[in-house]
């Protein structure tokens, strides 16, 4: 079926108008599906023109969705574009295609922007998920009989700071008492926050963590450089009276301590992280046994252990100035008196 100038008739003296003479370059209009094989499409063609140089063409089957078939007007025409599950992925079904699917009593044609393992409020368990824009889902699917018109059953608020509690009123007397309820995320996440485990135990102790990380591991160092200073004078005067500049010398200091503690701190960070999963993994399983859904997601505070690691590196470089200050001060005639 060729198409071209839709134009309506309005007013007493028959005026007609123009409401789409398919000139343009984007098509503002989109088939109504009829089955999960539906091959309806709406497309330009320039083979049957009445006016100008394009028209367009309707193509359909045999089949109808409750005895109607035809095209529709939309702001976003061409498939819907939506986020699938990892479930629902297939051989033909990955990002950048399109497949049909069924809402409510209409067909639509989808195309996969994306693709997510989780989401809030859905369990896994039940199936697979397709996220799509509200207002797009609803303008293609309400295009048929009234009484199949589908609505939303959640909606999801992002509010301005300070208005939770006022919006919350509103929309509670604007749905009634058998209209639904209205869950604030602000205030759960605020009584979470007022939980005097958290607010006095956990939170103190990721500022107190690494302070106490940095104090033992300056501790620790500063009494291995004591004993390697008192162990290693006699050895490092002896390179000394051998030939070895003191810039040569504080290379190898550099490169010794340097490796000491890259492997420290390394196998540290490593041992960190496991045990972060050893805490976390008793507490990510349900009273049957199985995991959690959502999972529990480990996430490290990078500025602090950055700053931590700065910390660490400033009392490396500290120590070697020291240490090279110290092989400066070494009596090296005596160091070879006592070697001969």
């Amino acid at each position: 079926l060729y198409i071209d100038d839709i134009i309506a008739t309005v007013g007493f003296e028959n005026q007609e108008v123009v409401l789409d003479d398919f000139e343009g370059d984007d098509l503002k209009w989109e088939a109504i599906l009829t089955s999960a094989a539906s091959t309806e499409i709406v497309e330009f063609t320039t083979t049957e023109v009445r006016s100008g140089s394009k028209a367009i063409a309707y193509t359909f089957s045999g089949q109808t969705t409750e005895g109607l078939r035809g095209f529709y007007p939309t702001e976003s025409p061409g498939p819907l574009p939506v986020v699938i599950d990892s479930s629902l992925v297939r051989a033909d079904r990955v990002v950048g295609s399109t497949f049909i699917s069924q809402v409510g009593l209409r067909w639509l044609r989808m195309r996969v922007l994306e693709v997510v393992d989780f989401f809030p409020t859905h369990d896994p368990r039940q199936g697979g998920l397709i996220l799509a824009d509200l207002n797009s889902l609803v303008e293609r699917s309400n295009v048929l009989l009234n009484h199949h018109r589908i609505r939303a059953l959640d909606l999801y608020y992002d509010l301005k700071p300070g208005s939770h509690e006022r919006v919350s009123e509103a929309m509670v007397e604007i749905l009634g008492p058998q209209g639904g309820s209205v869950r604030d995320g602000q205030g759960r996440l605020e009584s979470l926050q007022l939980n005097p485990f958290v607010a006095a135990g956990w939170r103190p102790m990721t500022i107190l963590s690494p302070t106490i990380a940095v104090f033992a591991a300056a501790v620790g160092y500063i009494t291995y450089l004591l004993l390697f200073a008192k162990l290693s004078a006699g050895e490092i005067g002896s390179l000394r009276t051998l030939g070895l500049t003191r810039g040569q010398l504080l290379k190898l200091l550099i490169f010794e301590h340097l490796a000491i503690a890259a492997i420290g701190i390394g196998l540290g960070t490593w041992a960190g992280f496991q045990m972060s999963r050893l805490t976390v993994a008793p507490l990510a399983i349900t009273e049957t046994g199985l995991p959690v859904t959502p999972p529990f997601i480990l996430t490290t505070d990078w500025p602090i252990m950055g700053a931590t690691y700065i910390a660490l590196g400033l009392l490396f470089i500290g120590a070697i100035v020291l240490l090279n200050r110290g092989v400066g001060q070494l009596d090296l005639r005596a160091i070879s008196r006592f070697g001969e």
